[in-house]
C-alpha cells in the first residue's frame, strides 16, 4: 500500500513538472539601430571624430522628444521610427545638449521601408528597415559642417555595422 502511494505521488509529480515550459526570455529581439559613422570629407576612408556631438530627434509631432549628447566620437547609433516612412534628426557639433543656438546645426532625414520579422514568442516582432535613403539640409547658419552623406548599407537588420557615412 505504501509503495502504491509512492508510485501515484511520483506519477503526479512527474506529470506536473513535464507540463512546464522553459521561461520565455527575449535575448535577441531588439529592433536594430541605424549606425552612423563620421568621416573626413577630404580623406573619405578616414574616420573623423566629432567634438561635442548633439543629436536631436522628434516623434513626428514636431516636438523635440530626444536629445543625445556625446563628446569626441566617430560613430553614433540612432533609432528609426518603425511606424513611419521617415525619421529626421538635427545633428550639431560644438554645442552642449541644453544650448539652443543654431550654430553648426544640420538636418539629416532618412526615408525607408519597414518590414516586420518574427523573432520568437517571447520577443515577438522586430522592425527591419530596407531601402534606406539619407539626405541632409544645411542649417540656418552659413557654416554647415556636414559636407555629404552616403548610405553604404541600405538594409538595416542589425546594429553591428556602419549603415551611413557622414562626411565633415
Amino acid at each position: 500500500m505504501k509503495s502504491l502511494k509512492t508510485a501515484v505521488l511520483l506519477l503526479l509529480f512527474s506529470t506536473t513538472f513535464s507540463a512546464c515550459e522553459k521561461d520565455d526570455i527575449c535575448v535577441d529581439g531588439n529592433t536594430p539601430l541605424l549606425v552612423i559613422g563620421f568621416y573626413d570629407a577630404e580623406d573619405r576612408k578616414e574616420l573623423k571624430e566629432v567634438p561635442t556631438l548633439v543629436v536631436r530627434g522628434d516623434d513626428g509631432s514636431g516636438i523635440e522628444r530626444a536629445v543625445i549628447a556625446f563628446t569626441d566620437l566617430s560613430s553614433v547609433s540612432v533609432p528609426l521610427r518603425p511606424y513611419s516612412l521617415s525619421t529626421e534628426f538635427t545633428i550639431s557639433r560644438n554645442l552642449t545638449a541644453t544650448d539652443t543656438t543654431t550654430v553648426n546645426v544640420d538636418t539629416v532625414s532618412f526615408s525607408y521601408e519597414t518590414t516586420e520579422k518574427f523573432v520568437s514568442r517571447a520577443c515577438g516582432f522586430v522592425a527591419n528597415y530596407d531601402t534606406v535613403v539619407g539626405t541632409f539640409t544645411e542649417g540656418p547658419d552659413a557654416e554647415n559642417w556636414i559636407q555629404d552623406i552616403e548610405v553604404i548599407v541600405p538594409l538595416v537588420e542589425n546594429s553591428n555595422e556602419t549603415h551611413v557615412k557622414i562626411y565633415h
